[in-house]
């Protein structure tokens, strides 16, 4: 299928480093076994609650865009099979608020980098949901009056 691609466990030589592509291919069914990846983007919702540097609470979501590196299909099946962070932030409450732009870059930066590691690319991560607990929000609202 378009977007899939597969990797081939050979019962006597292990997996097969090689990434087969879409279409017809040579196979002896008692000897080789095709593991199918999908390597079509996907997204993924992260919800995540944590202090800040100010000691407030934040809600946080994240939606995140990232599909597998194809060449290296192989080493992520040796690796993890089939299974596919938390940082404390360094700003506070009213940094969160007027450097938003900053911020999602830097989870960005983190997040590419530690994917990279298991060989998956991720195409866009955007910050979907920021909201403070309801005891601050109360308190910026009657400070502000």
């Amino acid at each position: 299928d378009g977007g899939h691609r597969n990797v081939i466990f050979d019962r006597f030589q292990g997996v097969k480093l090689d990434v087969i592509e879409e279409g017809t291919h040579f196979m002896i069914s008692w000897l080789h076994r095709p593991i199918i990846f999908d390597i079509r983007i996907r997204p993924r919702s992260v919800p995540s609650i944590t202090e800040i540097k100010d000691l407030q609470t934040i809600n946080i979501t994240l939606r995140i865009l990232y599909r597998p590196r194809a060449e290296l299909l192989p080493k992520i099946f040796c690796k993890l099979g089939f299974k596919i962070c938390c940082t404390k932030s360094q700003f506070d409450a009213i940094e969160l608020i007027t450097q938003r732009t900053l911020i999602s870059q830097r989870i960005s930066e983190l997040l590419i980098e530690r994917a990279a590691q298991f060989g998956l690319l991720l195409d866009d991560i955007s910050t979907t949901h920021l909201s403070f607990r309801s005891e601050f929000t109360s308190a910026v609202e009657l400070k502000q009056v």
